[in-house]
């Protein structure tokens, strides 16, 4: 908490103290930004990225190599017996 000082309440001293420093940070991004470098952006050319995903390089030795997934097993096959139907008498 900032203390009054020569009868200023401190709220007030906070205030001051606030402006001045956003006003200096105006300032001084005003005075920066003319001797910034201007950014260039080409847009009659398209942009292209080169990527590799994956490499084609068998693996060295000594090391194992990738690991399939598990395949799943096929559904067991049941026979079902169906009862024969009573004859009628």
């Amino acid at each position: 908490m900032i203390r009054p000082v020569a009868g200023i309440p401190g709220h007030f001293l906070a205030f001051g103290l606030s402006l001045v420093l956003h006003v200096g940070v105006v300032a001084l991004s005003m005075v920066q930004w003319p001797f910034s470098k201007p950014l260039h952006i080409r847009l009659d050319q398209p942009v292209v990225y080169h990527v590799d995903l994956v490499t084609l390089a068998p693996p060295a030795p000594g090391r194992p190599g990738p690991v399939a997934p598990p395949r799943p097993a096929p559904p067991p096959t049941a026979e079902v017996k169906i009862p024969e139907q009573p004859t009628p008498r």
